[in-house]
């Protein structure tokens, strides 16, 4: 199997129920009821649907935290009580991305008057860094992008693409993982690991395997050696990385993964998920 974003961990379904923005009265009184300031900076704008977009680029800043251009939809029911406080017509709004420039001046105002931080690789930066403190604790996916987006929004950073956060959010749990597995390892004998998750033992190349050394299996895919693979044990919602190595010659299973590694996906002790037939329900991706 071959996808060609392997590290975006999400289905387009989720995705589009994280950007979603309700319509439950908490949400329309916390983020989309606007102060005197905010009034009097939005009717500035001289034309209706100006000063709508610009409504409707605020509220949208505010939450889910994406900019105006990244939402697909927004309810009827949020455009209407925007367009209440400030009096214009909802349906202007559909005039108001005529205009490219206006669209971008008006975003770059709002950053300058409220504060908001554009994306950058310094927020890139120290958002990974709050992700893998995170993951350390907790690896689910969802949970750890949940905790990103909410970083993100605290820090009033607006929300890059969807994508980029998903595969920060893997690349730094997959940092957290090598973190926990090297500490772990580290307290073993060599007798230990050998027993357990087979680190230390020659390959048919001669080199040394890995903990996070892995198999396909011949008859359904045969990536290159050294292919970086995400698995994701289906019962658990437990992703991880492993390496092709070689072809397997398990019958059943599609990728034949090191016992070390198996703990990780059963989330026990090294060596004491069900040794040494232990399997899971699962998928995986790779970019080759």
């Amino acid at each position: 199997m071959k996808i060609a974003r392997g590290r975006e961990l999400l289905t387009p379904e989720q995705r589009q129920a994280l950007m979603q923005i309700p319509e439950d009265e908490w949400v329309l009184g916390t983020y989309y009821t606007f102060s005197k300031r905010d009034l009097e900076i939005i009717n500035k704008r001289r034309r209706e649907e100006n000063r709508l977009g610009f409504a409707v680029q605020l509220a949208v800043l505010r939450y889910p935290g994406w900019s105006y251009t990244h939402i697909k939809s927004i309810p009827d029911s949020v455009i209407h009580y925007i367009s209440k406080q400030i009096g214009a017509t909802p349906s202007l709004l559909s005039l108001y991305p005529q205009r490219e420039n206006t669209l971008w001046d008006h975003l770059k105002e709002i950053r300058s008057e409220y504060d908001f931080v554009t994306f950058t690789l310094k927020e890139y930066r120290m958002v990974f860094k709050h992700l893998h403190q995170s993951a350390l604790e907790n690896g689910d996916a969802v949970h750890l992008l949940h905790e990103c987006i909410d970083f993100l929004r605290k820090n009033k950073i607006i929300l890059s693409a969807i994508t980029t956060l998903e595969r920060m959010m893997w690349e730094a749990r997959a940092m957290a993982e090598k973190k926990l597995f090297n500490t772990v390892s580290e307290s073993l004998t060599n007798d230990q690991k050998e027993k357990f998750d087979g680190v230390g033992k020659t390959g048919s190349d001669g080199t040394k395997l890995t903990e996070e050394d892995c198999a396909t299996k011949q008859s359904i895919d045969i990536p290159p050696k050294g292919t970086e693979i995400s698995v994701r044990n289906l019962e658990k919602n437990i992703v991880g990385t492993v390496y092709k190595y070689t072809v397997g010659t398990l019958p059943d299973a599609i990728v034949d993964i090191m016992p070390n590694k198996m703990s990780f996906y059963y989330k026990t002790p090294i060596g004491t998920y069900p040794y040494p037939y232990g399997s899971f329900n699962g998928r995986y991706y790779h970019t080759r």
